[in-house]
């Protein structure tokens, strides 16, 4: 892969110096943002082109000296080097100032790039040949062209917009001040949300071969020598999931995690840590981790075969394995060391706030098709209205039974939560036995809510005949079974609410990017109809006015 990235505005962030200097010469009012290019229009606006012109000339001359580069930016260039990602720099530069002192500009910036240890090729692995100052526009659209990049980074929408620019060049618009939202151009507002944005799209091409280079590593990592195949295994939600098949015959599985720029869950880290403590604790219902790549999102696990239980095949033993599971877990009280579930919450009014949000996003999802128009519907004749019934369902039960919910439970009342947990993420095989699987959302947390996703999870139900035993076998194992049961009661209704916005989550903004990196443009809108036909069947047979 080879990425180009501009320099002036991109690398160099040179606010804070135009404002700077533009309010000691008297151009500007204090009242300015501090953004070079509020400057820039602020200025031609009252007729002072000329100004600009010379206040550019003295800033991308001298000036560049105290400019410090876009927080991230080195970070990033050392991420490329790191993965084999080859970076150049490729700017439109004139030699001198077209009016003004005739500084040259060239050697000023390579001047400030000596400067801040971008040419340091241990850590950037960038050389003074990768770097090119181009005299015009057009020069600089033939560079790209010419170095062949996969990607190319700029803050200017019109400069990535242009006719001319390289149509096999995929465009990256950095907006730091995010205000070009107007346009069809990818846009990133931060080096972070730059470096996130090409490792998904590393890991959405399992065939390119910076994705087959990262395989390698970590399979030379875990012991796994020779050549390989790679193939996708369907039903990734929200991640993407391989078999890794080597010529002496043995498996691993893959899985490439989705990184959520905005809401910055550590799904590998969080799964690969749990299997750690579990699998290292003598528990091998679950597979074993091999080894994980955190810059990439990329972990190997051993490859588990068997098949999904079937809805009509959930029984006693089964149960009875699922709560084997869940005691081994917690026998090892050192779990209380371990990361925090996702969405671990230990007072009710947590819980309520979780769901709350979760209701937000779906009542401000976008209508593009008769199908979002539909999901509108539901959401507002049938799940706020139940929202509102089960908030006074919870307050008036909260005082019946005398529980503060703003009062957290103890450490010894918490739990260590496979999270997600249920037979959906299961797989069995010839001799019946349970492995369990997917742990990225796993953590410390409140066993109620274990209890409660438990039974409301939709896609592979567990019956209600066996909740009174689940909950009283999971009692057991904690301090205060009496608090615990009365948990239970209490947030059952919420999060029956909460598995209808998980169903609905394709919908709402966030749950349609994972869903966009985990699944191909076609099946998209798609999913949204079957999501939906799901929350009409889960109402069916969870009715949520049964409280």
């Amino acid at each position: 892969m080879i990425i180009g990235v501009d320099f002036d505005n991109t690398i160099v962030c040179y606010d804070g110096l135009f404002y700077d200097a533009a309010l000691e010469k008297g151009l500007i009012p204090k009242n300015i943002p501090k953004v070079k290019n509020s400057i820039r229009d602020y200025l031609r606006k009252i007729g002072k082109e000329d100004d600009w012109t010379k206040l550019q000339g003295n800033i991308y001359g001298p000036g560049i000296l105290k400019a410090p580069p876009f927080e991230g930016v080195i970070e990033f260039l050392k991420y490329c080097k790191k993965n084999n990602i080859k970076t150049f720099i490729i700017s439109h530069k004139t030699l001198h100032p077209y009016i003004g002192s005739k500084y040259n500009l060239h050697k000023y910036a390579m001047g400030w790039i000596e400067q801040e240890g971008i040419l340091d090729k241990e850590i950037t692995g960038l050389d003074k040949k990768d770097i090119f100052f181009e005299l015009t526009k057009e020069d600089k659209l033939k560079r790209i062209a010419k170095q062949k990049c996969d990607y190319f980074i700029d803050d200017l929408p019109e400069f990535l917009l242009d006719k001319e620019f390289p149509s096999d060049t995929f465009k990256i618009l950095f907006d730091p001040s995010k205000k070009y939202n107007g346009n069809d151009l990818e846009r990133a507002d931060s080096w972070l949300e730059i470096r996130d944005k090409i490792k998904n799209k590393i890991s959405k091409n399992h065939n390119s071969n910076e994705f087959k280079k990262l395989v390698s590593k970590l399979s030379i990592n875990a012991g796994f020598m020779g050549d390989f195949t790679i193939k996708p295994i369907a039903g990734g939600r929200n991640n993407k999931v391989f078999c890794v098949e080597y010529e002496n015959g043995k498996k691993a599985l893959l899985k490439s995690y989705f990184d959520d720029p905005i809401n910055k869950k550590d799904r590998l880290r969080n799964e690969f840590n749990f299997l750690k403590f579990v699998y290292g604790g003598g528990i091998k219902c679950v597979a074993k981790p091999y080894c994980a790549d955190f810059d990439n999102n990329l972990g190997l696990y051993e490859f588990i075969e068997g098949n999904k239980p079937k809805v009509e095949g959930i029984d006693e033993n089964k149960i009875k394995q699922a709560l084997n599971f869940f005691s081994q877990i917690n026998s090892n009280k050192d779990f209380i060391n371990l990361h925090v579930a996702t969405e671990a919450y230990f007072n009710i009014k947590g819980h309520i706030g979780n769901i709350k949000n979760r209701i937000e996003r779906l009542e401000n999802i976008s209508i593009n098709s008769k199908i979002d128009e539909e999901a509108k519907e539901f959401i507002k004749n049938q799940l706020l209205v139940c929202w509102r019934e089960v908030q006074e369902f919870i307050a008036k039960a909260s005082k019946e039974q005398k529980i503060n919910i703003n009062e957290n439970i103890s450490d010894q009342e918490k739990c260590l939560s496979p999270s997600d947990f249920g037979y959906h993420n299961c797989l069995l095989d010839k001799s019946n036995k349970l492995f369990f699987l997917d742990f990225e959302y796993s953590g410390v947390d409140d066993p109620a809510k274990m209890v409660c996703d438990f039974f409301c999870q939709n896609e592979i139900p567990v019956p209600m005949k066996f909740f009174n035993m689940f909950i009283e076998q999971v009692a057991k194992t904690l301090e205060d079974e009496d608090k615990f049961k009365e948990r239970v009661k209490i947030l059952f209704p919420l999060y029956k609410i909460k598995w209808c916005c998980i169903i609905l989550n394709e919908f709402s903004k966030e749950g349609s990017e994972r869903r966009n990196f985990a699944l191909e443009p076609k099946d998209l809108e798609e999913n949204k109809k079957k999501q939906l036909e799901k929350v009409y069947e889960y109402v069916k047979n969870h009715p949520l006015k049964n409280l």
